[in-house]
């Protein structure tokens, strides 16, 4: 049985939170649903609310969302992307894409790094860019729609499973 609910209010295409119209039936782990045809991630729920939303995932586009829209959930995360923490969702294909490999400022600006393949996507190997910062940490969250590889500075992280890296000052290294 799937889990559903409907929006309190409308949505536009920035919205980065959204209310449901009864309390949430939604895990507050995080997860997956879909609106109309966008699929959004969320990063945790509360009573009435998904949070940390990250719009057009999965290929799909953001929209506008009318009030009393479906929702309904895809997928929920094993995870927990903490709510005192920056969310950053990458949907990846090819490392010949440059936006599909983290940059140092995309880094800067999150403590969860969520790499989600699509399902023409292939393995990915990289190695996290030096960055300015003294000292840092950042998990990095392998959720796939296929079991696509992913290695991380030479660590390999299995779909659905997620590893912590921390930043010394001069070079990353698994924790």
């Amino acid at each position: 049985m799937s889990l559903t609910s409907s929006l309190l209010f409308a949505m536009g295409t920035s919205d980065t939170s959204l209310q449901l119209s009864s309390s949430s039936p939604f895990p507050g782990n995080g997860g997956v649903i879909t609106i109309d045809s966008e699929t959004i991630i969320y990063g945790y729920s509360t009573d009435r609310t998904l949070v940390q939303l990250v719009r057009g995932a999965e290929g799909s586009t953001p929209a506008t969302h009318a009030i009393g829209a479906s929702i309904t959930l895809v997928e929920s995360y094993p995870f927990m992307p903490f709510p005192d923490l920056a969310f950053h969702a990458l949907t990846m294909t090819s490392l010949l894409d440059p936006t599909a490999v983290p940059t140092a400022d995309v880094i800067e600006r999150c403590n969860v790094l969520l790499v989600n393949f699509d399902s023409s996507g292939v393995n990915q190997t990289w190695t996290l860019p030096v960055m300015d910062s003294p000292v840092r940490k950042l998990t990095v969250l392998h959720k796939a729609a296929s079991a696509k590889t992913l290695s991380v500075n030479s660590v390999s992280i299995a779909a659905g499973t997620g590893q912590e890296f921390a930043y010394d000052g001069s070079a990353w290294y698994a924790v």
